[in-house]
């Protein structure tokens, strides 16, 4: 499945989700139709930080000699790491290597901590609710959801239809008033959503919620782990250190199963560079 993604996924899906999502669009792939997904539509009626973001915020340390010391010897994935960033990038829910673990991969990377402090200062009025919706929408939740599906709908050669991208339903929803879209009062969102879930098929969102699918990274890349440190072995673009640290921590994920983050961020763009044509050539003409 994942050797087939690579072969014809035009870009590397990094995005945690993008296996099972792979694996879901492969389960169904006879059905010769389209993959429908309503990915995007929180791009227009906000997003609100968990309780679990809140609190990073909060016991977020400023970026100062302390904070930079802290963030050169802290293990990848440990919370220090994103404790430590500045205030737009603290916002940014989703887990990255650093970067002196990306310089110890690829020599030729480019350090985005300038832009992160540009971005903190071109927003220092807003507040944590609105700074989220603007890291969150800008720089990751559309090309995030919207690529993830796409990806994995190509692989599988089938069309990809996403509804919120669709100009009358995305210049409806632009254009309604916010108390149809949230309540920033009770951290709600979708409130037009619910109102047409409840009133065309008498679901109940308060009640019944939404429904999550788990995917274990961790017990994933172990399970998998020959295949991943051959993939990560076989790419032309690693450093030889740095894949010596990556294989440290595939040995580790038993005690340390927060690591599988990044763990997958390099094997997802191993396996694209080794198998999908066009990046092999240009890889190999670098």
């Amino acid at each position: 499945l994942l050797t087939r993604f690579f072969e014809r996924a035009p870009l590397p899906g990094t995005d945690q989700s993008q296996i099972p999502y792979a694996a879901a669009v492969a389960a169904v792939a006879d059905a010769q139709g389209a993959v429908l997904d309503g990915g995007g539509n929180d791009s227009y009626m906000s997003h609100f930080p968990s309780a679990h973001s809140r609190r990073k915020f909060r016991l977020r340390i400023p970026i100062d000699v302390v904070g930079r010391s802290i963030r050169r010897v802290a293990p990848v994935e440990s919370p220090f790491n994103y404790i430590t960033r500045s205030r737009a990038e603290a916002t940014f829910p989703g887990r990255n290597l650093r970067q002196r673990h990306v310089d110890r991969l690829y020599g030729r990377s480019t350090d985005m901590a300038r832009w992160w402090d540009t971005l903190s200062s071109d927003t220092a009025e807003m507040d944590h609710d609105d700074l989220f919706d603007v890291v969150l929408r800008r720089n990751i939740h559309p090309a995030q959801i919207l690529l993830k599906q796409k990806l994995a709908a190509t692989a599988r050669g089938l069309d990809a239809r996403l509804p919120w991208c669709d100009h009358d339903v995305a210049d409806y929803y632009f254009n309604l008033p916010s108390e149809a879209k949230f309540d920033k009062a009770s951290l709600t969102q979708k409130i037009l959503l619910r109102r047409m879930l409840e009133m065309y098929l008498d679901y109940d969102a308060e009640a019944i919620g939404k429904h999550f699918f788990v995917f274990d990274g961790a017990a994933f890349l172990t399970r998998h782990q020959d295949f991943v440190r051959e993939e990560i072995d076989a790419s032309p673009l690693w450093e030889a250190d740095g894949v010596r640290m990556v294989h440290r921590w595939i040995d580790q994920l038993d005690r340390r199963p927060l690591l599988w983050h990044a763990v997958l961020n390099v094997f997802m763009v191993s396996g694209w560079g080794n198998h999908y044509p066009p990046a092999v050539a240009a890889i190999a003409r670098a």
